[in-house]
């Protein structure tokens, strides 16, 4: 029994000293920790500094970059540096300062993106930039003098460069189209709001004159309104020379600059012409014809084509042209024509037979059947020849 006692006293004490020295080795760990992070936040707010000193350099220097960028392509460009847009580099990257200026390429035509590198490091690195230029900002000036009074026509406007830093009141000729001048203005000088009336003048179709005919005074009629009531793209001002409206439009149309064009006086077919007729006076008239329809080479003088024959089918109402007309056959093949020669004064003729069809103007073969010798002559008329 009293060795059970002192047996259960020993492991009562070796406990106490397991649990002493757990305790013990717990604050040895928590203040080793502790000094250890203490070394560790006083380490980096040591280097802060140095590290926001390093930020704030690779700032300056990406900003230094930005700027040489914009000068470059406002060079290349012909534009205003402030026109150029750079985008920025990924702000993790550190921008090297270039005490001498970057070299700066363009390698790739007419792309957007532009190549920089420092000569003076060693180990420059290559960064490529995107930039945008944007577009010149215009305004609209009168291209001559004008009174007060004139209503303004496209033909009385132009397009310049706007000053550096002006928003213009006027950036399309379109805007001003129709409007009539309150004050009189000098050639370039720059139309603003103050300079126009309040009221303008448009034209509704009053008796439609069909697509393609003359527009006349008779068939519109004019009105003043507010500018604001105005629709967009009307048309005011001189009356036009020779227009032609477009298209058939109802009573009441307000008519635009779009609606109507000039027209010309062409040479139309009244009849269905085959290929290969002869034309006389009584197949042709002249008739009006909208000048954006106009066929390639139409012929608009009625005495051209007298004697010209048809080169291809010409439908009734057609529009003729001299691609579809060639000069008529005026001597055919094995026909006798008469050849003359020599000089206004002194001139000498013979039958000769044809050896080969001729047209106005064209030189073909001749054989004089007598003595069977070969000729040349220009066809000069009907079964008349020159001799060469």
């Amino acid at each position: 029994m009293c060795q059970t006692k002192t047996t259960q006293r020993g492991t009562h004490r070796a406990t106490l000293l397991r649990e002493w020295w757990q305790g013990l080795c717990i604050c040895v760990l928590v203040f080793a920790s502790l000094t250890i992070h203490a070394h560790a936040a006083s380490a980096q707010q040591s280097l802060q500094p140095l590290q926001d000193e390093a930020s704030l350099s690779a700032a300056k220097s990406a900003a230094a970059l930005y700027a040489q960028v914009r000068q470059e392509v406002a060079r290349v460009t012909g534009r205003q540096p402030e026109a150029v847009a750079v985008t920025p580099l990924d702000s993790r990257l550190r921008v090297p300062d270039c005490a001498k200026g970057w070299h700066i390429a363009m390698p790739f035509a007419g792309s957007t993106t532009v190549k920089v590198r420092c000569p003076n490091l060693a180990a420059s690195p290559q960064y490529y930039l995107r930039v945008g230029v944007q577009a010149p900002q215009t305004q609209v000036v009168l291209a001559r003098n004008m009174h007060l009074g004139d209503v303004l026509q496209s033909e009385d406007l132009r397009l310049v460069p706007a000053p550096a830093g002006l928003a213009p009141d006027y950036t399309e000729p379109t805007q001003l189209v129709g409007r009539a001048l309150r004050v009189s203005l000098k050639g370039g000088e720059p139309v603003q709001p103050h300079h126009l009336d309040d009221r303008v003048t448009i034209y509704t179709v009053q008796t439609p004159p069909g697509a393609g005919s003359p527009l006349s005074r008779d068939s519109v009629k004019a009105r003043s309104v507010p500018f604001e009531q105005a629709p967009v793209g009307f048309w005011s001002g001189q009356w036009p020379d020779r227009a032609a409206l477009k298209q058939d439009f109802p009573v009441g149309h307000v008519i635009r600059q779009s609606d109507w064009v000039q027209w010309q006086e062409v040479v139309v077919a009244t009849q269905h012409i085959p290929r290969g007729a002869t034309l006389s006076a009584d197949m042709v008239a002249l008739k009006a014809w909208p000048s954006h329809q106009m066929p390639q080479q139409a012929i608009t003088d009625i005495e051209r084509v007298a004697g010209q024959q048809a080169s291809q089918e010409i439908p009734r109402g057609s529009a003729l042209s001299s691609l579809n007309l060639r000069a008529a056959v005026l001597v055919k093949r094995g026909s006798m024509v008469m050849i003359s020669a020599g000089s206004q004064g002194f001139a000498i003729s013979t039958r000769v037979q044809a050896m080969q069809d001729g047209r106005l103007g064209q030189q073909i073969r001749l054989k004089n059947p007598n003595s069977g010798r070969i000729l040349s002559g220009v066809v000069i008329a009907s079964n008349e020849v020159r001799a060469l």
